[in-house]
């Protein structure tokens, strides 16, 4: 009786002990559509310079690296150059323009590009600090889990981000990673 009883307990503790057996398969980064949420806040100070408040052009750029965007936001001619709204280079999968006006509240729903690991967000403020006016996510990774084939597979997952854009920079209010 004993043994009876010893066989489904190996078996119940293989299965649940083979969750940490899988192995994890590297990531597919296909297309979504709507992977991407940007809620756009803006402040009635909206982009303030000189006395005056203007509207906001922004660029979202989806990459699947983000080093040479990241190397032209080191100077004011790379800042000029992304807001410019020019695919650089094969990093590159996705580029959408917005113009956000004082007191605007709107959601963005944008499909992912294959291949986008990271979405930038470049805005034009009048004054051209990056730390002020670009902002970098990762695309978040989920997994799923594959009982019979015993393997888990990461996926990506859909970007979610509050922004508030106020007179001279961006804040990151909430975001899903």
């Amino acid at each position: 009786m004993k043994n009876l009883l010893l066989v489904p307990m190996l078996v119940i503790a293989i299965l649940l002990s083979s969750c940490s057996m899988f192995s994890p398969k590297s990531s597919k980064w296909r297309a979504q559509k709507e992977g991407i949420i940007l809620h756009l806040q803006s402040d009635d100070k909206l982009n303030y310079k000189d006395g005056k408040y203007y509207t906001l052009f922004i660029v979202v750029y989806q990459l699947t690296k983000p080093d040479s965007f990241n190397l032209l936001t080191q100077d004011e001619e790379g800042l000029r150059e992304l807001l410019s709204k020019k695919i650089f280079d094969s990093t590159v999968v996705g580029l959408k323009s917005i113009i956000i006006y004082p007191s605007t509240d709107k959601t963005y729903r944008l499909d992912r590009a294959t291949g986008a690991k990271h979405v930038a967000v470049i805005a034009g403020y009048r004054t051209m600090v990056k730390e002020r006016m670009v902002r970098m996510f990762d695309i978040p990774l989920g997994t799923d889990t594959h009982f019979l084939k015993m393997e888990r597979e990461y996926v990506p997952e859909t970007l979610e981000v509050t922004m508030k854009f106020g007179a001279t920079q961006i804040d990151v209010l909430n975001e899903n990673n």
